[in-house]
């Protein structure tokens, strides 16, 4: 492993032109960024860029690479050993470049570059990239997240029992992937603008009700045109049926699918529920 280096109105539309615009120029900082983060052994209020070694095992045509890389940023004024949660984000899709600084262009990564943190609680930001052309549930990499979530937790000497997950889009279904088969980990999980498990009814293969034992949040916007609302909503009755709960799943008003996770991530409370020990 090396390392280095308040919502707005408007259509989903709008909001991306705005992100084609803002992204362009988030390259150019973000590179900025990661070449002084090379100059010391750990620097805080920065992204530092990662490569996580996948073990042989975890690697399979689905998710061919050989490495992981990832992003994460040490809140400012962290010092080796404060007690601080880890808060994972799964990216959507879109990386085809398989570009570091891609992932800090939009949503949380994006908040916390160039905007102050919406919360006064200190956290440890984790952002994986996925292999470019697949989802956060092709092959072995929910797996190979897991692996580098404790390579992170013991690299860093981070709390175990204090790791929370969130993700938008592909990310949102990718959280409910893992909370599912590794709820024990999560000490919550919010998926943004992708509820559900990316289909269209319960996945066979999963073992669905264990995400009982997760605190889950499920945000969507009823105008999102990308991730239909109806779709997952679909999904979230059938859950709700087979394993004799509710999930708390949250339907924004005249909010599409970028609008949502521009809400959702700048929100004081999303925060003080994620991150509560």
């Amino acid at each position: 492993m090396r390392e280095a280096g308040m919502f707005s109105e408007g259509t989903d539309a709008d909001v991306l032109g705005r992100h084609a615009i803002i992204a362009a120029v988030r390259r150019v900082v973000v590179l900025l960024l990661l070449v002084g983060a090379c100059s010391a052994p750990l620097q805080t209020g920065v992204f530092l860029q990662g490569t996580f070694a996948v073990p042989d095992e975890l690697v399979s045509r689905d998710a061919p690479l050989d490495e992981m890389r990832y992003l994460l940023r040490f809140p400012p004024g962290y010092q080796p050993g404060d007690d601080v949660p880890l808060l994972v984000f799964l990216h959507g899709s879109g990386d085809d470049d398989y570009d570091s600084r891609w992932l800090t262009s939009y949503g949380l990564p994006a908040v916390l570059l160039f905007e102050e943190s919406p919360t006064d609680i200190p956290f440890v930001l984790l952002a994986p990239q996925a292999a470019p052309g697949t989802s956060w549930d092709r092959g072995r990499q929910p797996e190979t997240v897991m692996a580098l979530i404790d390579e992170i937790v013991s690299r860093h000497d981070l709390d175990p029992g204090a790791v929370s997950l969130t993700g938008l889009s592909m990310g949102g279904y990718g959280t409910w992937h893992l909370a599912t088969r590794f709820g024990d980990r999560f000490n919550a999980a919010a998926s943004v603008s992708g509820s559900g498990f990316g289909t269209t009814t319960l996945p066979d293969d999963l073992d669905v009700c264990a995400l009982e034992r997760v605190n889950l949040r499920a945000y969507h916007g009823s105008r999102d045109l990308i991730s239909l609302p109806e779709l997952n909503q679909a999904v979230v009755d059938e859950w709700e049926a087979r394993c004799g709960t509710e999930l708390d799943f949250r339907i924004s008003d005249d909010a599409g699918h970028f609008e949502t996770f521009e809400q959702v991530y700048r929100d004081p409370e999303f925060y003080d529920w994620l991150l509560a020990r």
